[in-house]
């Protein structure tokens, strides 16, 4: 068992009887896979889940291994982009992954990854959500969740190869509010808190639907509720590729998880990394 970070109480939950409520509250609603996988920690403030799930892969730690924390000082987005992530309005989870696939199918996590969330806050919260490609979850038009997958490869030890999979979900508006460059795009699940613990219920569901899919990636399950649950398909869309912006219009999720456009010259691109923005109607 990794030691506790400073200045951080640290707990676990799997085969340890006085574990508490936050990581007990996950445990117990675990069913099938994720049931006999996940082994859960709980840091009430951590740096970023996904950096302690990274050291615990280190360290030796094995494939399930989760970590939540009610917030963190460094929550880790795209591109190098912090994910603001304040203690008691969000939730954020990381799970250590070691059985994973060859990485031409590295995308295949995140596009599961996203499945599972929106088919998880569905199923906890009866709040329908859609997809941003390629790992957003958004709510009216705002971004409530983003999804981090980092790999970690050893060609010479492959057997120590690992990737950490971070979700992390706006329940609540912070009470302090969104800095302002977030303030306008970033949106969240509940306007007051429900009675019922959602964090517990949605980090099991979210774990649950995701261990359902990470077995069978190549079977790609999920990519149906991927492309029904998609904002973007169908429409007008600004591509960023390195510095570059371009126009197109969405088309498809291929099989491997990019996305199929059509560009204004009438040629096809798919796209396998970058972002994209819906266009504005002019």
């Amino acid at each position: 068992m990794a030691s506790a970070l400073p200045g951080n109480r640290q707990h676990e939950i799997g085969g340890v009887s006085d574990a508490p409520e936050p990581a007990t509250a996950v445990a117990v609603r675990l069913k099938g896979r994720a049931a006999a996988l996940c082994r859960c920690y709980y840091y009430p403030l951590v740096d970023s889940t996904n950096i302690r799930v990274g050291e615990m892969a280190e360290d030796g730690a094995p494939e399930g291994t989760v970590v939540l924390a009610d917030g963190q000082s460094r929550g880790k987005g795209q591109t190098g982009r912090e994910f603001f992530s304040p203690a008691g309005a969000g939730l954020y989870l990381s799970v250590l992954l070691r059985s994973i696939p060859p990485p031409a199918g590295m995308p295949l996590i995140t596009v599961a990854a996203a499945a599972a969330v929106s088919l998880a806050i569905e199923d906890v919260c009866a709040i329908r959500t859609q997809i941003k490609w390629v790992n957003d979850i958004y709510l009216a038009d705002k971004k409530i969740c983003g999804i981090l997958a980092e790999g970690s490869f050893y060609h010479e030890t492959p057997e120590r190869d690992y990737v950490v999979l971070g979700v992390g979900i706006n329940l609540f508006r912070p009470p302090a509010g969104f800095p302002s460059e977030l303030s306008g795009v970033a949106g969240w699940l509940y306007e007051q808190a429900p009675e019922r613990d959602v964090r517990g219920a949605l980090a099991a569901g979210i774990l649950n639907r995701f261990f359902t899919f990470f077995p069978n990636l190549t079977d790609r399950a999920f990519l149906a509720e991927y492309r029904r649950r998609s904002n973007i398909l169908g429409r007008s869309v600004l591509c960023l590729e390195g510095e570059r912006y371009y126009p197109a219009r969405a088309l498809d999720i291929d099989p491997d998880g990019g996305l199929a456009v059509d560009l204004e010259d009438g040629s096809r691109r798919i796209l396998r990394s970058g972002e994209v923005r819906v266009r504005p109607l002019m």
